[in-house]
Formats: structure tokens, C-alpha cells, sequence
């Protein structure tokens, strides 16, 4: 399917385009330039994501329209929750993948503290921009493109292609759960402004934990009240696992009520296989109901599918 073919394309062009992006903020850097972790930021989230964007909206004019829909009162407090309840999983995960790679996001926040100093300004920054650009590419276009394939499946895909526009291992696992969590949010509210709302609030909650965390680093007395007495370490690591796995029930109970408030918002399109593009087009020609094409089913793995695959791993090599 064209659609999904050129999807696809955009995602391994995104790809590039961040590389490209943080090798010139690389560049300008051995070059004496002085660039602050909030120019840093905004550059990468700007040349790496928005732009690209900007440029495929306006080249493919796809016809499914983005919608920002305004929220009711019941899906923000929703959002809002599930948001929220997502944050000691995504601790979790995040001290999982450490043991793999560096945290470079725990590191940036810091720089960012120590050069700003103002939090309103990080909350900007690190937790606004990258969930307005970031949603925009995955929840926005590339789950529109994903339209032919069922839900499970481009919730997984969105999820996976989340991850990989982090080009961080130690996000990878983390990033990959929320980005289904963010993908299913959309799927029922049928509005971008969900997906940003939850983006906005993981993104902020984590910046007050790392706060939190970079104070009591520079609180001696609590980081010795730790080394020295084990046993109120084991504690604390065995009541954080129960604290994830509650809130992660709790997730899940939530995200229950979320879905059956919103079944009504369920388009049969998305769960059936259908071809979307050559849905509406037929809808458009003779002037019929979507739900009423016959469903196609959707090759999920394509050449276009395994060169974001090629891409994605060429970067890391490089990395």
C-alpha cells in the first residue's frame, strides 16, 4: 500500500534528519560554539522532527486530517491519570535499560538545571516542545499511516518507531512502553491533544523526580544513610517494585474506564484492516460509508518497513 509504503520512508527520513541534526550540533561544537542543553533541545526537537513534519504535511497532503480535538473534562482527568500512573514503570524500565547504556536524558536534564536554573523554562523546554514535536510525527502522522493496519499491531509499530527516534539505548525500553500507551490514547480519543497532554505530564514528572534525584546527590548525609545501612536500601528497592507493579494495575484499571468512556469514538476502519486510503477515496467517488468497503488485509513488513530497520541501526552503529 502507497500509504503505508510512504509512512514508512518518512519515518527513516525522520531518523536521518535527527542524526544529521545532533552531528551539526556536534560540529558547531568543535568549532568553539558554546550551545546550552536548552538550545541543544529545541534544535534537535526543530531540525529533527518538526520540520521534517512540516515538509511531509505539505508535500503528501494526507487525507486524513490531524485533529486537535478539544478535550472534555472526564478525558483530561483520564489522561492525566494514566499519565501519571505511567511514571514508576517508565523508573523501572529507565534503571533496567542503565545497565546497558548511559542515561544521557538524566544527564541533559541536569545540564539544563545548572544552566538555566529557572524551572518553568525546563518545563518548556524538556517536557513542551519534545511532546508537541514528537506526537505530531508518531501519534500524528505515522499512526495516520498506519490507518490500514489494526490497532495492535500499529500500536506496536508506533511504539517501536517511539523508541528508535530516542537513538538512545537506555530509552529504548521505556520509550517503547509509553509510545504504545500514547498510540492507544489517540486510538479512542481520536485527538492529538491527548497524546500531548500525557507526553506533556511523563515528561514533566520525570524532570521534578530527576530534581529530587540531583538535590539528595548533594545531600552527603543521604547518599551515606543509603551505603551504610543496606537493609533500608533493600527495602526501599523491594517497596519501589510493589509501588510499580500497584500503579501498573492501576494503569491498566484506568485505562479500562478510559476505553469503554470512549468506545463511542471507535472507528471500525481501524480495527478491520481496511485500506484507509482507498476507503475514502471510494467514499468520496460513490459516495458510500467507509465501514462499508470490504477490508483488505495489510502486509505489515515491506522493503520500506525493513529500511527504517537499516536506518535505525546504521545510526546506533555510527553513534
Amino acid at each position: 500500500m502507497k500509504q503505508l509504503r510512504d509512512t514508512n520512508l518518512f519515518m527513516a527520513a525522520l531518523l536521518i534528519c535527527e542524526f544529521a541534526a545532533a552531528l551539526l550540533l556536534v560540529l558547531a561544537g568543535s568549532f568553539g560554539a558554546s550551545i546550552s542543553y536548552p538550545i541543544k533541545i529545541l534544535a534537535g526537537q526543530t531540525l529533527g522532527l518538526f520540520i521534517p513534519c512540516l515538509i511531509f504535511i505539505r508535500i503528501k497532503r494526507p487525507k486524513l486530517i490531524l485533529s486537535f480535538k478539544a478535550l472534555d473534562f472526564k478525558n483530561c482527568v483520564y489522561v492525566m491519570a494514566m499519565a501519571l500512573l505511567c511514571v514508576p514503570a517508565v523508573q523501572a524500565l529507565s534503571f533496567v535499560s542503565s545497565a546497558l547504556a548511559n542515561n544521557t536524558a538524566a544527564d541533559v536534564i541536569e545540564g539544563m538545571f545548572r544552566s538555566s536554573g529557572n524551572i518553568y523554562f525546563s518545563l518548556l523546554v524538556f517536557s513542551l516542545v519534545p511532546a508537541v514535536c514528537e506526537e505530531l510525527a508518531l501519534r500524528g502522522i505515522i499512526f495516520q499511516g498506519y490507518g490500514s493496519v489494526d490497532i495492535r499491531r500499529s500500536a506496536l509499530v508506533n511504539g517501536l518507531f517511539f523508541a528508535f527516534i530516542h537513538l538512545n539505548l537506555q530509552q529504548f525500553l521505556y520509550a517503547f512502553f509509553l509510545g504504545v500507551v500514547f498510540t492507544y490514547i489517540v486510538y479512542y480519543t481520536k485527538s492529538l491533544l491527548s497524546s500531548i497532554l500525557a507526553h506533556f505530564m511523563v515528561n514533566a514528572a520525570q524532570l521534578y523526580l530527576s530534581a529530587l534525584a540531583l538535590n539528595a546527590a548533594n545531600t552527603q548525609g543521604l547518599a551515606n544513610l543509603f551505603i551504610e545501612n543496606t537493609s533500608l536500601m533493600y527495602f526501599f528497592i523491594i517497596f519501589f517494585i510493589i509501588f510499580v507493579v500497584i500503579c501498573t494495575v492501576l494503569l491498566y484499571l484506568v485505562f479500562r474506564l478510559f476505553a469503554g468512556y470512549n468506545k463511542n469514538n471507535i472507528k471500525k476502519v481501524y480495527d478491520s484492516g481496511y485500506d484507509y486510503e482507498l476507503a475514502i477515496e471510494n467514499a468520496a467517488v460513490k459516495l458510500i460509508k467507509v465501514d462499508a468497503v470490504m477490508p483488505r488485509k495489510t502486509k505489515l513488513v515491506s522493503w520500506a518497513f525493513l529500511a527504517v530497520w537499516a536506518v535505525y541501526l546504521l545510526i546506533m552503529l555510527l553513534y
